[in-house]
């Protein structure tokens, strides 16, 4: 659809596409009200919703081997 638009250019697609993810994405200081928290976390506990609007990683598992690393247990 963006190429119909007229942008052919990787670079400027992923400007849009960063700009898409800025607008979508809930910004600092706005509150977010508890349906939608609870439909949020619902989604992420459920993988439908595995990255932000940014694309980074919303959940990721750690395991007891790397937390006794972390802590210097090993």
């Amino acid at each position: 659809m963006i190429k119909l638009g007229g942008v052919s250019e990787p670079s400027q697609r992923d400007n849009i596409y960063k700009t898409i993810a800025c607008k979508a994405a809930i910004k600092a200081g706005r509150s977010s009200g508890l349906r939608e928290l609870e439909s949020l976390t619902a989604k992420v506990m459920s993988g439908e919703v595995s990255f932000c609007p940014h694309g980074r990683p919303v959940a990721f598992e750690i395991t007891r081997s790397t937390l006794d690393k972390g802590f210097g247990r090993i």
